[in-house]
């Protein structure tokens, strides 16, 4: 079996357990019992079931910005693919949110990682090397934001459509990145 295939077995084997029980309650060994294979295959691919749960989180942006980056979406589709993966996934979203901390909070791993994300792609954008501070405060902010408004939503407000929150979303982003990302006309459909 490859690594990848491997891997996937383990995301799905977790899901399946996040469906019943809080994260914190989930063992390593009850996510390799529950799809068949070893403790230490658990830990041949992962560290501990926060690195399955960033691993997972990391593959999904990817892939969403890597759409975007080569032009096949919009940033207004950006938004509204990542806004539908979170609510498909609502339930295992909100048990991450809520039942993981400090170090291995999914909050900090996913807002530190998504800065990153944009912080690159203006940099690319751009031509710069660094970013000035002020744009550094806001790309921060506004992920800070945008992730801590994904869970209230998926806990107050899921009867909000996709489209009507992607557009609340992409409202409350700063000027400073807006002018960089929100120019569609670079990725041409």
């Amino acid at each position: 079996m490859s690594a990848e295939t491997t891997k996937m077995k383990l995301k799905n084997s977790f899901f399946e357990l996040c469906e019943n029980e809080p994260i914190d309650k989930i063992t390593i060994k009850e996510i390799a019992d529950n799809c068949g294979v070893t403790s230490q295959t658990f830990y041949n691919h992962f560290s501990d079931k926060y690195d399955l749960i960033y691993w997972v989180y990391r593959k999904r942006i990817d892939a969403i910005f890597d759409e975007f980056e080569n032009g096949s979406i919009t940033w207004k589709e950006l938004l509204e693919t990542l806004l539908r993966s979170y609510k498909k996934n609502a339930d295992t979203v909100l048990n991450a949110l809520n039942n993981t901390h400090g170090n291995d909070s999914y909050l900090r791993l996913s807002t530190d990682y998504m800065v990153d994300k944009l912080s690159k792609g203006i940099m690319e954008r751009t031509g710069v090397e660094e970013l000035d501070w002020e744009v550094d405060m806001h790309i921060r902010g506004y992920v800070a934001a945008f992730i801590n408004i994904v869970g209230y939503w998926l806990t107050y407000r899921p009867d909000l459509p996709v489209k009507s929150m992607a557009r609340l979303v992409n409202e409350a982003m700063p000027r400073e990145l807006r002018d960089t990302y929100q120019q569609d006309n670079n990725h041409p459909k």
